[in-house]
């Protein structure tokens, strides 16, 4: 009698949530595919980040926008342009992240990214300080000295077999991001170790990714006994390890400058503002808020700069004449620079531009941007959407609207001259979000990847025997290709 009790609550329980599932599916007017009770869709996302890929373009067949369930929860995909320009001029009503976001805590208790009031607050303005024009100026030594170091590694590799330049692309985004941001001191941590920063910090993106999939890791006591949760514990441990060590180093250059009454302490890095800011309260900022803040900016740049340069290279490699078209604008530049780069000559590349623009439309470094309904919102479909339903505006489908992209899926950086710009939505393009949680990093990003860019193409012609058709696309927090960054390189003869 209890076994059959049980059976039957059970089969209840399981049939109740199927009907409540079908009903807020109902209301979204939403397409979807058959879905399990409790389970949902989860079953999809069984297997390598390149097949959920697969799978996903798959479900964009069904309609412009798609409903899923992961697990018992209705989590809709947006990329229709009508939709999600409504959501974003409703902004009141999706004010808040996404609950997976929340799963970035795992680098860091306090996340600038998913903080509200005052520890926010605090952040931003010092970050804000950081990044502005002036101080932008600052890191260009920086930019340009290990962008000349990738160009010197890169020489035992010219005019040989194609090779994968994924690993180096670490090695100098880990650098730059760790030199800017914290002040890279090579006494405290050697090349390996950069290598094996990045290589650590990749890995619990992506696990912290893939658990947003996997809804049975979604409860803190089930992820705790997981292997996902060690792994990930390890290379968090390791990370702040490293990053801890750069900077209590900084702060004690800083404070023997000031004991000596030296004023030059190098070029500034962005930790130098938390150490002349206060806390609101008047307090200062503790190591481990430090620590945070800078897991959080790495968290935000290393894989999306890493990914932009790496599409960026291969779209380049792919398209010859865009690439010799793109070396054509930097030749003057190289003339009256002599190798140095600086934000005004970076301003002025607007071909370069472009070019990243189009890679970051057909491969955006953010697969996903997540909010949560905050108030119930009608949908210009017809459908409603209720509060605490979390949402995801699909950008790799939002950018290849047809309405605005003719010939979406072709690389054509004139999708970005600005008497084109004008004729679509902003929504049309949003790489790095929107609104007041806009990623206030964008444009220290893109200085990045130009810097880069310019060093590279000065030097070298980028070759490559894949095509975009070769692609493995998958999504490890960034997006990315399985296959890495298959180049030959050539040298190009001195300006």
């Amino acid at each position: 009698m209890i076994l059959s009790a049980i059976i039957i609550i059970g089969f209840l329980f399981l049939v109740s949530n199927f009907v409540q599932c079908w009903i807020t599916l109902k209301k979204s007017n939403l397409p979807s595919l058959p879905f399990l009770p409790l389970l949902g869709h989860t079953h999809y996302f069984i297997g390598p980040t390149h097949v959920f890929f697969e799978k996903l373009k798959d479900m964009v067949k069904i309609g412009s926008s798609f409903g899923l369930f992961l697990g018992p929860f209705f989590t809709p995909f947006l990329y229709d342009i009508d939709i999600v320009s409504h959501l974003i001029k409703s902004e009141n009503h999706i004010q808040k992240k996404a609950g997976q976001y929340n799963f970035l805590r795992a680098l860091g208790k306090r996340q600038i990214f998913m903080e509200t009031g005052v520890p926010y607050k605090e952040s931003k303005r010092v970050l804000l300080h950081a990044v502005n024009h002036a101080n932008l100026r600052e890191y260009f030594t920086s930019f340009n000295r290990i962008a000349q170091n990738l160009v010197d590694d890169l020489k035992i590799k010219v005019e040989r077999d194609e090779f994968n330049m994924e690993e180096d692309l670490y090695l100098c985004i880990a650098s730059v991001l760790l030199d800017t941001i914290v002040g890279l001191d090579e006494s405290v941590m050697t090349r390996d170790e950069i290598i094996q920063f990045a290589k650590e910090f990749i890995n619990s993106l992506t696990i912290i990714f893939d658990r947003g999939f996997k809804i049975w890791l979604y409860p803190n006591f089930l992820y705790k006994f997981s292997n996902s949760y060690k792994l990930c514990n390890q290379s968090v441990s390791y990370t702040r390890k490293m990053t801890g060590k750069l900077i209590i180093g900084r702060k004690k250059k800083i404070e023997a400058s000031e004991r000596n009454e030296e004023k030059n302490t190098g070029s500034s890095v962005f930790i130098d503002k938390y150490f002349e800011s206060k806390k609101d309260d008047g307090s200062e900022f503790s190591i481990d808020d430090i620590i945070d803040d800078v897991h959080s900016l790495m968290g935000a740049g290393f894989e999306s700069t890493v990914s932009s340069l790496r599409f960026v290279i291969l779209m380049l490699a792919i398209n010859q004449d865009i690439q010799e078209k793109a070396f054509e604008e930097l030749k003057e530049k190289q003339k009256n620079n002599k190798g140095y780069f600086d934000i005004d000559d970076l301003n002025e590349l607007t071909y370069l531009d472009r070019v990243i623009q189009e890679t970051w439309r057909l491969y955006p470094p953010i697969c996903f941007l997540g909010r949560k309904i905050t108030k119930d919102i009608d949908l210009p479909n017809g459908g409603h959407l209720k509060e605490g339903i979390n949402i995801w505006f699909f950008l790799a489908m939002l950018h290849r609207d047809p309405k605005y992209y003719p010939e979406p899926e072709i690389f054509n950086p004139d999708n970005f001259l600005p008497e084109r710009v004008i004729e679509r939505p902003p929504e049309a393009f949003m790489p790095f979000g929107f609104g007041s949680r806009k990623c206030f990093g964008n444009v220290f990003a893109k200085l990045i990847v130009k810097a880069i860019l310019c060093h590279l193409l000065t030097n070298y012609e980028f070759h490559t025997t894949t095509t975009v058709q070769d692609f493995r696309l998958a999504f490890e927090f960034a997006m990315k290709e399985k296959i890495g960054v298959p180049v030959s390189i050539k040298s190009r003869a001195k300006i």
